[in-house]
């Protein structure tokens, strides 16, 4: 039975993926922390994938007229190729070593998107649109987050690099780790990460979920997208950090 400052605390962390799922993506690593201080690891994980998946589904629905459908094939052989070398990955190195691996890799990439965005003799843009760099990218998103849960970071650098809007971004990525996260869930269950009482504290969480989202979504209409931008970065920049120090 988990005490009251527990259930506290949990109950933020479902709240921070709410405003995250509408608002700033990068705030997920909190509710991450969060769950991993309360909950076994990797019951912490399928926990907060139920509450991810409720987040996901709320922002498919608000953001759906502007996704960006193109981008998303492009992404996904990628994402195959690195869920498939992340499984591999899994059984060689220790977990320990794996998180400040995939950190020192995201810390390298945004060095990288910082180079792109500030191009000036090819447009970054055009760059991004290679079928290399796609590759990079999805091969990089797929490997983080089958080893680490780890994927918003490298998403969220290449929607950022690629020049999009606050709505396209949001509605582009809600869609990319809703069909992820739909993938996983079921790996989740398979292997018994999840019992009856577990279950029940996810459900239970669900509502602070959406009311995060509709806080996120009240919030997002304020922010400009300079101003976006670099709080997404920020927060990217830290989950890299964390990764790294944890």
């Amino acid at each position: 039975m988990l005490s009251f400052p527990s259930m506290t605390l949990l109950a933020l962390g479902a709240f921070f993926v709410g405003v995250s799922k509408l608002a700033l993506p990068g705030l997920t690593t909190l509710s991450v922390v969060i769950f991993a201080l309360v909950l076994p690891t990797k019951t912490s994980t399928a926990v907060l994938l139920i509450l991810l998946i409720v987040g996901d589904l709320l922002a498919v629905k608000t953001w759906f007229p502007y996704v960006h459908w193109d981008a998303l094939k492009k992404l996904f052989v990628g994402v195959l190729l690195g869920v498939l070398l992340g499984s591999w990955f899994l059984a060689k190195v220790p977990a320990h070593s794996l998180q400040k691996i995939i950190g020192t890799l995201i810390l390298v990439l945004i060095a990288i998107t910082f180079i792109l965005q500030r191009s000036t003799s090819i447009n970054a843009q055009q760059r991004l649109a290679s079928p290399v760099t796609r590759y990079i990218y999805g091969t990089l998103a797929g490997f983080t987050t089958m080893t680490a849960n780890a994927g918003g970071p490298v998403v969220t650098l290449y929607f950022l690099a690629s020049g999009y809007g606050v709505e396209a971004f949001l509605g582009t990525q809600a869609w990319f780790f809703f069909l992820v996260n739909l993938v996983k869930l079921p790996l989740a269950l398979n292997v018994g990460l999840l019992n009856a009482h577990y279950t029940f504290i996810a459900l239970a969480l669900s509502p602070l979920v959406i009311v995060g989202a509709i806080c996120g979504r009240y919030l997002v209409r304020y922010i400009k997208s300079e101003v976006f931008n670099n709080l997404v970065t920020i927060l990217t920049l830290t989950t890299a950090l964390y990764l790294v120090i944890a």
